[in-house]
């Protein structure tokens, strides 16, 4: 019989993998794809590599207890060269531009040129980014482990960022650019986060820019996916490839297994869940273990709202380093995608990253929010699903062309994800990239991974803590072997 069971060799589950190995457990993980990483990944065409996840990554900054957690499991290393963008994204529009600083000084200055009608909230938006910038997020333990001893050091650490959590957790994104008076600010503001998220998340994502973290680690999402999938089989983790689960076993009130696609049945003392959420409760566990706010979370999609995109990848033949990294600009024309005019696209290249692609050549990646039943439905006919991917391709081409003319003619690899894609390659609930879109006043943002009447079984990664992306993925991994240990009466080793 095996000890612990994992589905999924994504983030979450090679982080659970890895702690559960160091805590002494046999280990085994099985992954639908041939390859790790779930959507923390990229692929090759022909001079090209096509980064499908990170875009930042928060703990890229030795000593936070975060980039620990990245050390543990392998992804991160002394080796691995870090890259900090000076500007982390620029909005132009009627030949005006806003840049988003690393540094929040030199922010607070540039910001402070474009708007003097908004110097006040300049100031305390730039003020309250550096307060931000020494906060470190609490990653020890699942909030339930916490002792009275561990409340009063966490109240002493964060005690003078609660007002500030409190201020900008009761506004969205939208609410917060509307503070400002000039429309470039708001405009800007709200291409850089989605507007419906909790305002809190740009000014974390902000502090820690400010702090010199969140940067790209060299290589890209595959290479560090597959760092940590090498790193646990070294520790004696066994990963399954090309081995889809189809069903979760069940007996007397307790998990006791897996079988696979294949027929075959694995027995096992612990499973663990670190695939997609609603694929998890829905398909391998036939809806029989879902409970009412459960139930809400995944058909009641204006309270816990899902983020989904297609991506449009353009390798070309010329060199764009001399062009900001990541650049948000209105059309003149709007593009169609899915069902919805798309006003407004990002346009990100990588030529910090030779291994995106070679010397004087350009990866570049343009994201478009889309509509996943939209795509869907056209999934439905291969043919209308694939004359819609390279309509889409080749609107986004001509955009990209028109804005950056000197790429014109020299394009030579082109590809489209869209939500479909992220169905197909990890079974993603709605096609969704990350989980649940943490609004204001959105109630719970971290979920325990036990389900009510099933024992031995837990549930980790993105879906448990919102609103996902590498770092949710890598504490919903980490929580749940913590869970298991305590369960197991086994010391979790770090």
């Amino acid at each position: 019989m095996k000890e612990i069971s994992i589905i999924g060799a994504g983030v979450a589950g090679l982080t659970a993998a890895v702690y559960a190995r160091k805590s002494g457990f046999d280990v085994d993980v099985y992954e639908m794809h041939t390859l790790p990483g779930g959507e923390c990944t990229g692929w090759q065409r022909g001079d090209y590599h096509f980064d499908g996840c990170i875009h930042w990554m928060m703990g890229t900054k030795p000593g936070s207890g975060l980039h620990q957690v990245w050390r543990d499991v392998g992804a991160l290393d002394d080796s691995i060269a870090i890259h900090l963008n000076e500007i982390f994204f620029e909005y132009q529009k009627d030949g005006r531009t806003l840049k988003i600083y690393r540094d929040a000084d030199r922010l607070e200055k540039h910001l402070l040129d474009l708007s003097p009608i908004d110097a006040h909230k300049i100031h305390e938006l730039c003020k309250d980014i550096r307060a931000f910038a020494k906060m470190d997020m609490p990653v020890s333990k699942p909030m339930e482990m916490y002792t009275a001893l561990d409340g009063i050091k966490m109240a002493f650490k964060f005690g003078k960022l609660m007002p500030l959590f409190k201020k900008y957790n009761s506004i969205s994104v939208i609410d917060l650019a509307e503070q400002f008076q000039d429309p470039l600010l708001r405009e800007g503001f709200i291409n850089l986060i989605p507007g419906p998220y909790v305002a809190t998340s740009i000014l974390s994502t902000l502090g820690s820019l400010h702090n010199n973290d969140s940067g790209w680690p060299m290589g890209g999402s595959l290479a560090l996916s597959k760092r940590m999938a090498a790193y646990a089989e070294k520790l004696g983790v066994r990963i399954h490839y090309h081995a889809p689960v189809e069903k979760i076993l069940v007996e007397n009130g307790s998990a006791v297994g897996l079988r696979l696609k294949t027929g075959e049945e694995v027995c096992s003392e612990y499973v663990l869940s670190a695939a997609d959420g609603h694929h998890t409760l829905y398909d391998l566990l036939d809806g029989q273990y879902v409970d009412d706010l459960q139930q809400k979370m995944y058909s009641d999609h204006e309270t816990y709202q899902l983020d989904c995109c297609s991506l449009v990848f353009l390798g070309v033949n010329a060199d764009l380093s001399a062009r900001a990294h990541t650049v948000y600009i209105p059309l003149d024309e709007p593009i169609m995608v899915a069902d919805k005019a798309q006003e407004c696209i990002m346009i990100k290249h990588f030529c910090y990253d030779p291994a995106m692609a070679k010397a004087g050549k350009s990866t570049v990646c343009v994201m478009l929010m889309g509509s996943y039943d939209w795509w869907q439905e056209k999934h439905q006919d291969k043919v209308a699903y694939k004359q819609a991917k390279q309509q889409l391709a080749k609107e986004v081409q001509a955009a990209v062309e028109k804005i950056y003319p000197e790429i014109t003619g020299t394009v030579e690899e082109v590809d489209v994800a869209t939500p479909m894609t992220y169905v197909r390659y990890c079974n993603a609930f709605r096609g969704a990239y990350m989980s649940f879109v943490t609004q204001p006043g959105m109630q719970p943002t971290s979920l325990n991974g036990k389900l009510e009447g099933l024992q031995k079984f837990y549930m980790g990664g993105m879906w448990t803590q919102f609103p996902g992306g590498l770092p949710g993925a890598a504490m919903g991994g980490r929580y749940a072997i913590q869970r298991i240990c305590k369960e197991a009466g086994k010391k979790f080793q770090e």
